[in-house]
C-alpha cells in the first residue's frame, strides 16, 4: 500500500526520464560535466586569491603601522624637544627675574 522514499523517488525519476528528450538530457549531463570541472578550479583560484589578499592586508597594515610608529616617535622627539625648549624658556625667565629680585633686594 505505502511505497518507500525510494521507490517513490525511484518512479518520479523514471517518469521524468522517459519525458525528457534525448537533447535535454544530452544538455544537463554536459552541464553538469562542465560544473564537476570547474568547480574544483574555481575552489582552489578563490583560496590562492584569499590567501593572496590576506597577504597584501597584512603586509600593508603592517606597513602602516611601522609609519604611524614612526611618525609618532618622531612627533614625540619634536614635543619633547619643544617642551625643552620650552623649559629653559622658564628657566632662563626665572632666573632673570630671581637676579632683578636680588639686585633689587640688595640695594
Amino acid at each position: 500500500m505505502y511505497k518507500s522514499l525510494e521507490e517513490i523517488f525511484n518512479s518520479v525519476f523514471l517518469q521524468f526520464l522517459q519525458q525528457m528528450s534525448g537533447r535535454a538530457l544530452l544538455l544537463i549531463l554536459f552541464f553538469w560535466a562542465v560544473l564537476t570541472v570547474v568547480t574544483p578550479i574555481l575552489v582552489r583560484l578563490s583560496a590562492s586569491t584569499r590567501a593572496n589578499g590576506e597577504f597584501f592586508v597584512i603586509t600593508h597594515t603592517s606597513e602602516l603601522i611601522k609609519e604611524r610608529i614612526e611618525a609618532r616617535k618622531v612627533w614625540g622627539c619634536w614635543q619633547e624637544g619643544r617642551l625643552l625648549q620650552q623649559h629653559h624658556e622658564r628657566k632662563t625667565q626665572l632666573q632673570h627675574w630671581h637676579q632683578k629680585l636680588r639686585f633689587l633686594h640688595h640695594h
